[in-house]
């Protein structure tokens, strides 16, 4: 009997290595499938083992047993319902990939149902998956595909803490290029670190990309023409990753790449110009550099149009160009061209009707993103009375998401909710701490409002 169940990493099922282990205290050992293994396994099935279902199923999956997935969904099916957090998140991967009959095609929707249960369960696959689906928008097809980088950070961190390197390469991701999180590259070397560290050779390649020895690299690369290799040359010196910060040196290898028709390249030459940052801020050759990179399908670039348009800032200010711009980039899932939508259907003005629901939806999918102004934004929305219908406790709940990333105006807003109940039980106690946060961020009246409960023993 022991036999059975030293099996757990060994089902030496390389036939579908995506299939999560199953669950086991035994050691890793060689198991002969025999027919009179198998059978034993079966018996444990039958008189109802999670373990030996969960098993079972794999076996017919990869063919150790009869090939039958009908069979091997029906044992995963009762393992799962027992609260086997392997099954639930093979039988996640199955409807993820599409292999039940009845489902034509993937089911993504189903995948992350079960996936949630096993990773509430601490199962590191399952919760790695989800970062995955959430980061692609594929758990959200209810909200219209939204993505959202804070629930897949949320996930892909408890994956981490077990250990789990996939998970850890892509925080590390998340911190490079700023998704869901401001740009962070101590972080971002840190978490491909611990990847690298297990072994895991993306995170190890990312890590190469951030230092030195990658400097020289990309500098032999750059020399011969590559425009890739001179827009990261570029970013390096602009950023001082394993080189002196030079913005001289960065814009002379930007200029280069941009020649070539490199978009990251011309972007980040408007940005240069937009910002004075090594030039004089120069907002009309900003806007060359953005519509260079603009037509060659640059989001940021894109967006950034939309900005020199809505304020008139080196060009003539024009709403509706503005609202083009937003809305080619935040199609490509641009969370900032998305909050500007939002601010735009808020407000209104000469090229959109104020619509107050069409904001809510595109401030929610820049939220989905990180973006805290777009969480204060929805609260301020749901506190007022308008288009939309006045919702005390979902205010409460986005001022709350916003405050804990810091936002200021949200902390006092949520400080006057908890003083005054709206929302939620009256709590001053509440209210003094979240004015004391925001006077800490240089809310004047909110210190004015912290001192005042103080005084009253608050």
């Amino acid at each position: 009997m022991k036999g059975i169940f030293k099996l757990a990493a060994t089902v030496a099922l390389a036939c579908l290595s995506l299939l999560g282990p199953v669950q086991s205290s035994y050691a890793e050992e060689e198991v002969d499938w025999s027919f009179e293994m198998i059978s034993k396994v079966r018996a444990r099935a039958e008189a109802g083992s999670a373990v030996a279902r969960a098993l079972l199923a794999r076996l017919h999956v990869c063919g150790e047993a009869e090939l039958e997935f009908a069979k091997a969904r029906e044992w995963w099916e009762q393992a799962a319902a027992q609260g086997d957090a392997g099954a639930q998140y093979n039988m996640g991967l199955m409807y993820y990939k599409g292999a039940w009959q009845e489902s034509k095609g993937r089911d993504g929707a189903k995948a992350c149902e079960l996936w949630e249960k096993a990773a509430a369960q601490e199962h590191a696959g399952a919760q790695f998956r989800l970062g995955e689906m959430y980061a692609s928008g594929k758990c959200n097809l209810a909200n219209g595909g939204a993505r959202d980088f804070v629930k897949a950070r949320e996930w892909w961190e408890k994956a981490a803490s077990q250990g789990h390197a996939e998970s850890m390469c892509r925080l590390g991701g998340m911190y490079d290029e700023g998704k869901g999180v401001p740009k962070d590259y101590a972080k971002a070397r840190e978490w491909f670190w611990k990847s690298c560290a297990q072994g895991y050779d993306e995170a190890c390649f990312s890590l190469k990309r951030m230092d030195g020895n990658n400097f020289r690299q990309c500098g032999q690369a750059a020399a011969q023409g590559d425009a890739g290799a001179q827009c990261r040359l570029g970013e390096m010196y602009a950023d001082g990753r394993g080189v002196k910060r030079d913005d001289a040196k960065a814009r002379e290898w930007w200029e280069k790449a941009a020649a070539q028709g490199h978009a990251g390249a011309q972007c980040r030459l408007g940005e240069m110009y937009a910002d004075g940052r090594g030039v004089p801020q120069d907002y009309a050759k900003a806007c060359k550099w953005w519509e260079k990179a603009a037509v060659l399908w640059d989001a940021e670039a894109q967006n950034m149009l939309g900005v020199l348009y809505a304020n008139g800032r080196g060009v003539p200010k024009d709403n509706g160009k503005a609202l083009e711009w937003y809305e080619k980039a935040a199609a490509q899932g641009h969370a900032w061209a998305q909050y500007n939508l939002g601010w735009m259907y808020a407000e209104g003005n000469d090229a959109v009707v104020r619509d107050r629901a069409e904001a809510v939806s595109w401030y929610k999918k820049a939220a989905a993103q990180g973006i805290e102004d777009a969480m204060y934004e929805l609260g301020s929305l749901f506190c007022s009375r308008g288009i939309i219908e006045q919702d005390y406790a979902e205010a409460r709940r986005w001022y709350g998401k916003a405050a804990a990333l810091g936002n200021a105006e949200a902390q006092f807003a949520l400080g006057t909710m908890h003083e005054e109940g709206k929302g939620g039980p009256q709590n001053r106690s509440a209210a003094k701490e979240w004015f004391g946060r925001a006077c800490e961020g240089d809310h004047h009246i909110a210190c004015v409002r912290y001192r005042k409960l103080d005084k009253a023993g608050y």
